[in-house]
This record gives structure tokens, C-alpha cells and sequence, in this order.
């Protein structure tokens, strides 16, 4: 209601978020949609290095598995652990990293524990490396069950990574369905467990979705791409 009687403009970060708001009674006519942009990490060698020590990573001799969300219920966490514990079983070199911290922090170490999958799942909290720390996965995954356009699949896409993400909010406008990784439905333990099983077995497919990931990005999340498209719309309204 404010934004339809005072704003000039609105911008929404995704194609489903414009829909929604619509669908809520936004007026179209005030509704600019701009995708979020991040920007093209630049690594420290010496950073992803001490972070490798500091959570006992080694990319030559493992397969890292990783993730970057808040803790939370809406990021689907728990369905992630449930699926990496069925691949791992037979695959000791196999790891889980989650960075990122919140109120489920205590419940989903113990469902890691329960799992038998505490001393290959590494929560590393708050990471203010988080590129760098990223830079170890072998792909990445977004098991969210609410999301708009999210910040870290697209740096995850920046950084040359395959993804598997839930088919919720702009996910799918992010992830191209078997080119640049794999939609996948929320919720859904098992299909999520397949999809990584299926990467786990086809390193050179990995490579393939994480070069057309990284195009993708450059097309629609760069950062440059979004501030030049927001600072053309205000620029039509400062004339």
C-alpha cells in the first residue's frame, strides 16, 4: 500500500518476486525488476590456504561438498545433512562444509552427530573469507525452502561452481536446469542425495555445469550488470 501511494519505483530482485508482488496488488506500471549482482571475487592464496588448515580441507585428497546460509529453518539445512549422510556412507574422503551461523546452530550439529556424520560435516560459522573458503568446494548447494534471488548461489556461479538448488523463488531463474547444475524439489531428501551422488560420479560433467555457471553469471549477477541497470533507472527519474 505505501509503496503503490508514495514510491516512484520499486525494483525487485527476481522475475518471481515481481509476479508475487503483483499477485499482492503492486501496481506493474511502478515495478522494475534488476537481479542481484555480486561482484567477481578476488582470492588470497595465503586465505584459502589457512582456511584449508583451520577446517582440516584438502582438495587433493577430498571431495568437498558446500553450502553458505544463515542457520535457519527456511534454508532446508536439515534435508541437506539427511542427503549427505547417504552419500557419504561408503566414501570416507567425502565433506560437508555449511558456513554461516543461527538459531538452528545446536539442533542440526546433533542431527550431524545422530547421522553419524559429525567428523566429516565441518560448520565453520561466520567466515569472512567466505570466497576463499568457497573456492574449496568441489559444487555447491541450496537446499532452501524460501528464497528470493539468492546472493550465494550467485557467488557460488562467479566462482566457477556447479549448484544444486531447490525449484523455490528466483532459484530457478538462477540455476539453468542441467546446464549450469540441477533443480531439484524442496524438501526432497531423496532426489537431492541422487543429484549429488550423480555429480560425485561425473567429474567432468562438474566442470561443464561450473564453466556455463560461470557465463551465466557474467550474463545476469554480475555486479556491474546490476548498478549500471539501477543507475540507468534512476537516472530517468533525476532528469
Amino acid at each position: 500500500l505505501f509503496a503503490n501511494l508514495w514510491a516512484t519505483m520499486v525494483i525487485c530482485v527476481c522475475q518471481t518476486e515481481y509476479e508475487l508482488l503483483v499477485k499482492f496488488g503492486m501496481n506493474p506500471a511502478k515495478l522494475q525488476m534488476i537481479y542481484n549482482g555480486v561482484p567477481t571475487p578476488t582470492l588470497d592464496r595465503s586465505k584459502i590456504d589457512s582456511l584449508a588448515q583451520q577446517f582440516n580441507l584438502d582438495p587433493t585428497t577430498q571431495t568437498i561438498i558446500g553450502t553458505a546460509a544463515r542457520l535457519s529453518e527456511a534454508k532446508g539445512l536439515t534435508y541437506l545433512l539427511q542427503a549427505f549422510a547417504r552419500v557419504a556412507k561408503d566414501q570416507p574422503n567425502l565433506r560437508l562444509v555449511i558456513a554461516g551461523v543461527g538459531e538452528l546452530e545446536h539442533q542440526l550439529k546433533q542431527q550431524a552427530q545422530d547421522l553419524g556424520i559429525a567428523t566429516r560435516t565441518i560448520f565453520a560459522g561466520y567466515v569472512n573469507d567466505l570466497p576463499e573458503l568457497m573456492s574449496l568446494f568441489n559444487f555447491f548447494v541450496l537446499p532452501s525452502l524460501q528464497e528470493a534471488c539468492s546472493l550465494a548461489c550467485a557467488e557460488a556461479m562467479a566462482q566457477q561452481k556447479a549448484v544444486i538448488g531447490t525449484t523455490i523463488g528466483g532459484i530457478v531463474e538462477q540455476i539453468a536446469d542441467e546446464k549450469t547444475g540441477f533443480l531439484i524439489p524442496p524438501q526432497d531428501v531423496d532426489t537431492l542425495a541422487e543429484k549429488m551422488q550423480y555429480l560425485l560420479d561425473r567429474p567432468d560433467l562438474v566442470n561443464e555445469f561450473a564453466r556455463n555457471g560461470r557465463q551465466r553469471y557474467e550474463e545476469y549477477f554480475a555486479l556491474d550488470r546490476m548498478l549500471i541497470q539501477t543507475e540507468n533507472l534512476y537516472s530517468q527519474f533525476l532528469i
